[in-house]
């Protein structure tokens, strides 16, 4: 017995250490030697449990850990659509970063901290630590190494896309090595791409097609760890973004054609259980917070937005944009009316996600990947190759599901135009796809010059870059601040 409990203390301690990593800033990356007995302590890689834990430690940062305000790639739901033309802010709200992001008028003196910068370097470095542990380790099962493998190489990945989506030009660490990372400068967007597609390539090999359990022995109902489809999906993402219309269509394709998948009824989407889900983020505590982020940040309550936590609803533009057809607007959309002075506001919020702050059991999971972006990404594809029919079946789906008839758009400028707004409708407050579709399709600056205008900003065409802060760059002599701040 002694000895079952003294291994269970050393474990405690070696988990605590890995997940200490949680509160270290991209500084790891750039500038100072690995943590003492944590990642990259390589004993950690030669336990099955102990491996486990340390990719863990990525999930729990997209998690209740990190969520949609504290640091982690999942803050870009909120910020990218504080910077784009999803959100209101309720007016007195003094915290300088975020109303930096709402106006797009971030510098480096309001961003005192870079939330996704920060975290997605967190999670590399995570992610770099396991790769290399796993590749030197001789003591687990084959399995699990080669599970884990591939869930780092998608981690690395996936903030590699946030990143360079966001920032532009990013340094590109591929090791846990300080003294090269030390030196590390901004690497070409290109380059940062080819390493994306390279990752998710190796991901999409690696991974499981099957959804494990937390062993990594058995599979699981939920959708919570990476599969091969998850790769898949990110690669259907990364080839749309990429221009490579033909290999987009392939990876979204080999989803809309698996049974294990189906787009689901509106209200069930965001359901742990839901088969559109192709990859979810699995809430990591008890009580209050055993639910989405998402549901506890966007649901007003009954007094509306306040200047205690409250700060956000949906901008009545993007409300207005639906028909009242769309069964969208009723099941995803909610609202509460105030008086005020004697005049009532009605305020309308997301309700994708049902459950704010209360204390029930774990029902919804943050979707990061599911079925219905992977319609849109191929009817997107299949428009820019001339398959205007395919195109159509495509965006229809989407539709009919949201109740609307088929659309009698034949165009292909239209068609392209017709996805836009399907995907705003469709994927709002999820991701950041509003704000990075802008950017992609070239649309960001007629968009933004009246929308930040609206929010009380000014627009200038090098805002699509986010800066660095001034303690970021003090950090990294190597680094320099994005152009244009």
């Amino acid at each position: 017995m002694q000895s079952k409990n003294k291994a269970t203390s050393c474990l405690y301690i070696l988990l605590l250490s890995i997940y200490s990593i949680g509160d270290l800033s991209c500084k790891k990356l750039i500038q100072i030697d690995a943590p003492k007995n944590a990642v990259a302590d390589k004993n950690i890689f030669e336990t099955d449990a102990t491996a486990i834990a340390v990719m863990n430690t990525a999930y729990i940062k997209m998690s209740n850990n990190g969520g949609l305000r504290n640091g982690s790639i999942a803050s870009v739901t909120l910020y990218a659509a504080l910077s784009a033309d999803e959100l209101a802010m309720y007016p007195g709200v003094t915290n300088q970063m975020i109303l930096g992001y709402y106006k797009n008028a971030l510098n480096y003196t309001n961003i005192t901290e870079t939330p996704i910068w920060d975290g997605g370097y967190n999670a590399i470095y995570i992610a770099n630590s396991a790769i290399e542990g796993l590749n030197q380790s001789k003591g687990l099962t084959p399995n699990v190494k080669t599970q884990l493998l591939g869930e780092a190489y998608f981690i690395r990945a996936l903030n590699y896309f946030y990143l360079t989506n966001l920032y532009g030009d990013i340094p590109l660490a591929l090791s846990t090595n300080y003294a090269v990372n030390a030196t590390l400068s901004r690497s070409p967007k290109a380059q940062v791409w080819e390493q994306i597609v390279s990752d998710l390539g190796k991901a999409k090999e690696l991974l499981s097609d099957k959804y494990l359990g937390g062993t990594l022995l058995g599979s699981s109902a939920e959708r919570v760890r990476p599969s091969k489809w998850t790769a898949i999906a990110a690669l259907a993402r990364t080839y749309l973004y990429l221009k490579k219309y033909a290999e987009a269509a392939t990876e979204s394709s080999a989803l809309i054609g698996n049974p294990l998948f189906t787009l689901e009824p509106l209200n069930n989407v965001f359901l742990k259980t839901s088969r559109e889900c192709i990859w979810s983020v699995q809430p990591v505590t008890n009580g209050t917070i055993s639910n989405s982020e998402e549901g506890r940040v966007f649901i007003l309550p009954a007094e509306g937005p306040t200047l205690n936590g409250y700060y956000y609803y949906l901008d009545k533009k993007f409300y207005d944009l639906y028909g009242d057809a769309d069964q969208r607007k009723l099941n995803w959309i909610n609202s509460v009316t105030v008086t005020v002075n004697g005049i009532p506001i009605r305020y309308y919020y997301p309700f994708k996600y049902k459950i704010g702050g209360v204390d029930v059991p774990a029902t919804e999971y943050s979707q990061v990947f599911r079925l219905a972006e992977q319609y849109l990404i191929r009817a997107e594809a299949k428009a820019k190759q001339n398959d205007i029919p395919g195109a159509l079946d495509d965006l229809n789906a989407i539709r009919n599901r949201a109740g609307l008839v088929d659309t009698t758009i034949t165009g292909k400028p239209e068609i392209l135009d017709a996805i836009m707004k399907e995907r705003r409708l469709e994927l709002f407050l999820e991701y950041g796809h509003r704000w990075l579709d802008l950017k992609r399709t070239n649309r960001v600056d007629d968009v933004m010059t009246s929308a930040a205008a609206d929010k009380g900003g000014q627009w200038k065409p090098f805002k699509i870059w986010y800066p660095l802060s001034e303690t970021e760059l003090k950090r990294s002599p190597a680094l320099k601040q994005t152009e244009g701040y």
